[in-house]
């Protein structure tokens, strides 16, 4: 290092310390700024990527206002996997989950065509009147489905415009009775359409529809549509909140009401092994009284069709048209009748899957129902039991393949006995099963008296021995009188 040689050494007794020492206190070491603030001289929080990405997502959750079973959901894949052909669309895609199919995209000229027929047929309403409306449906609707959805907002008003101007046209041309001669353009029948248009991953949000025609015109396109061959337990509209048509057909067809049930065909066997049980129960260790409550569940136990009538029980055709009026009676099982074809069968499975999402804590009608049914029904033996008995009707398809379609939906059943309309009644009937009595009356009449020579032959038998213990009698008195 090389110094300065003009300047002076200035000896150490002659520097002034105290001088220095307020000289490095005047001159203080500059203090940096925060990196951040070197970085964003705005001083503007960053966001951190990760937050930004989480709240984008928190912000793209459905709408809190709907019950999570009210949303527009897909089908477990755990439903799906033996039922695919009862969710899925055959001709035509209503809504996100299967927007843009390569096999639905036939369709998607008709709908041009329709929203042109809406536009004829509405005259009062113009394109650009029908485009603002949608616009002003896309954050709700949006949020009505629990799956984000990918299209922008340009595509997802597109698909509520066109999907939504089609269902109208259909229900239009339903009420009034021009569906048949409706011509489509693509290989399919009007029948695939309607049964696509109530597939729970195939809707609108109802507010949609309600925002383009009267609630009234709807719920007569239901009833119109006969679903489940039953009439429509309500003529209304019901006054709770839509969310989909799938929604409304369950409301419109389902019973919301407990059908009170009654039972006066317990026997004196049934009384006094009621009364021997709870006196036992009382002896009972907790464990022992904990297993024999779970072996009592009338749907772990509760025979099939087959065994009923083998015990005696009878199956009877009810004329109701409430699908739930379901009673027994000395004997006698009585249920209204049903059409099952494959229409119906996948409206039954949607309208099940609707029902099992929905988690309210009030009784699973359809799904009690269909519990029953499937309780009784586990061959296709048991199933020409109940269509010999007029109960169920079939079209196009045999015993089997019924019979499949309703073991099939017992995997989609989830239920509790406090959700069960029908654990009193299927108590009544195991009971009544369990009976030794009525199991060896059956066996009488099914083994001696299954024809009418048997009776004769069964009646002159009888004769014969009334006549043997006369004469016999009339030989003992003669004997002690000679």
């Amino acid at each position: 290092m090389e110094q300065n040689p003009t300047a002076e050494m200035v000896p150490l007794s002659e520097v002034n310390i105290p001088e220095i020492s307020k000289a490095m206190a005047f001159h203080q070491p500059c203090q940096l700024p925060p990196l951040h603030d070197l970085e964003n001289p705005s001083n503007k929080v960053i966001e951190n990527p990760l937050e930004r990405s989480i709240k984008q997502r928190l912000g793209d959750l459905p709408n809190d206002q709907l019950p999570g079973g009210l949303l527009i959901c897909r089908v477990p894949d755990k439903y799906r996997e033996r039922n695919k052909r009862y969710f899925d669309p055959r001709l035509v895609s209503i809504g996100p989950y299967h927007h843009g199919r390569e096999n639905l995209r036939a369709m998607e000229n008709q709908k041009v065509r329709f929203l042109r027929d809406y536009l004829a047929r509405c005259s009062r309403t113009n394109l650009e009147e029908l485009i603002g409306k949608m616009k002003t449906h896309e954050i709700k609707a949006r949020q009505s489905y629990s799956e984000i959805i990918e299209l922008d907002g340009d595509q997802f008003v597109e698909m509520l415009l066109f999907d939504a101007c089609f269902i109208c046209e259909i229900i239009y041309r339903v009420v009034d009775d021009e569906i048949w001669s409706t011509k489509l353009g693509v290989l399919g029948s009007m029948v695939d359409i309607l049964s696509d248009i109530f597939l729970i991953e195939n809707q609108l949000p109802f507010f949609v529809l309600e925002s383009l025609l009267d609630v009234s015109v709807i719920a007569s396109f239901v009833g119109a549509s006969n679903f489940l061959g039953l009439n429509q337990t309500q003529s209304t509209p019901p006054s709770c909140e839509i969310a989909h048509l799938v929604h409304l057909c369950y409301e419109l067809n389902i019973p919301r009401e407990r059908i009170p049930y009654k039972c006066n065909s317990k026997s004196l066997t049934v009384k006094f092994k009621q009364v021997f049980i709870s006196i036992k129960s009382r002896f009972l260790s907790k464990s022992e009284q904990k297993k024999q409550n779970y072996n009592k569940d009338p749907f772990s136990v509760i025979p099939s069709a087959s065994e009923l009538c083998e015990a005696g029980i009878i199956f009877k055709r009810k004329e109701s048209s409430i699908l739930l009026d379901i009673t027994f009676n000395k004997g006698i099982i009585e249920m209204p009748p049903i059409l099952v074809d494959g229409c119906e069968q996948t409206n039954l499975a949607n309208l099940l899957a609707f029902e099992q999402n929905k988690g309210d804590d009030d009784f699973l009608f359809l799904s009690s129902y269909l519990s029953f049914l499937m309780s009784i029904v586990r061959t296709s033996n048991d199933l020409a039991i109940l269509r010999q008995c007029g109960i169920i009707t079939f079209a196009g398809t045999n015993d089997e393949d019924n019979a499949l379609f309703f073991n099939h939906l017992d995997c989609m059943i989830t239920m509790g006995s406090g959700t069960n309309l029908f654990t009193e009644l299927c108590g009544d009937i195991k009971d009544y099963y369990e009976g030794t009595w009525h199991r060896y009356r059956a066996m009488l009449k099914r083994d001696y008296f299954n024809s009418p020579w048997s009776i004769i032959s069964l009646g002159a038998g009888c004769i014969l021995l009334v006549l043997t213990f006369l004469q016999t009698l009339y030989g003992i008195k003669s004997y002690i009188h000679s």
